[in-house]
């Protein structure tokens, strides 16, 4: 039993966090459809564009700022982010979403825990649900 939780604490361990290089060395690796509309809500058709302010460091998590063109989401509606890693089945901390103006918004405390291949899924949700989505897969390297 006491290996099982030996090794069960050593494969956690493992994945904890990637090993960055220095800040703004290129980490995070995203790809934008085109420079009118980078990102595009499927069926709202909302184009949006996500900016880098800070990217996350092995010691501290990374900022970036959600722009909506040329109008913000309804006004009944709200913004959440998830980072997700598809092929580990998990996700990363909570991000904080807070509306700095009129669809502009910031997400900060963007920790990805391990390298490999992500996603920031930015949704449109009412009260119970997601209304749109839009999945951004990005590289984290080691």
């Amino acid at each position: 039993m006491i290996k099982v939780f030996l090794l069960t604490l050593l494969v956690a361990a493992g994945c904890a966090k990637p090993n960055y290089a220095q800040a703004g060395s290129g980490n995070v690796v995203q790809g934008k459809a085109s420079a009118q509309c980078p990102y595009q809500f499927a069926k709202s058709q909302t184009c949006f564009d996500l900016n880098w302010l800070t990217e996350p460091t092995d010691k501290n998590g990374g900022v970036f700022n959600i722009q909506f063109m040329p109008s913000d989401i309804p006004a009944d509606k709200s913004l959440n982010v998830l980072l997700w890693m598809p092929d580990m089945g998990h996700g990363s901390s909570p991000v904080t979403v807070i509306k700095k103006s009129a669809g502009l918004y910031e997400v900060s405390k963007v920790y990805f825990i391990m390298p490999g291949q992500w996603e920031i899924r930015v949704q449109i949700k009412d009260v119970a649900s997601i209304i749109d989505e839009v999945s951004i897969p990005i590289s984290i390297k080691q």
